[in-house]
């Protein structure tokens, strides 16, 4: 399989703050977009570099969602 483009990747993370410092400072994407779902517990940032699209998705209840077996956690790989 010969793979020409990725439109964006998601990540799961447990901690907002820390991951906005990696994404930001470490690997040098732009926030173009952030904020907090209410109805899903979760806040959200969309980054950008070059033509690399990134969000990030910051989780409350990170820890039970992965060792669950519910749709979201069988949707998603977490790193």
């Amino acid at each position: 399989m010969k793979l020409n483009k990725i439109h964006h990747v998601a990540v799961i993370c447990s901690d907002y703050e820390q991951s906005k410092q990696f994404y930001t400072e470490v690997l040098g994407l732009k926030i173009v977009s952030e904020h907090y779902r209410e109805n899903r517990q979760s806040w959200k940032a969309d980054c950008m570099k070059s033509k690399i699209h990134l969000n990030y998705i910051c989780l409350q209840s990170y820890r039970h969602l992965k060792a669950s077996k519910n749709t979201f956690a069988r949707k998603h790989r977490y790193v």
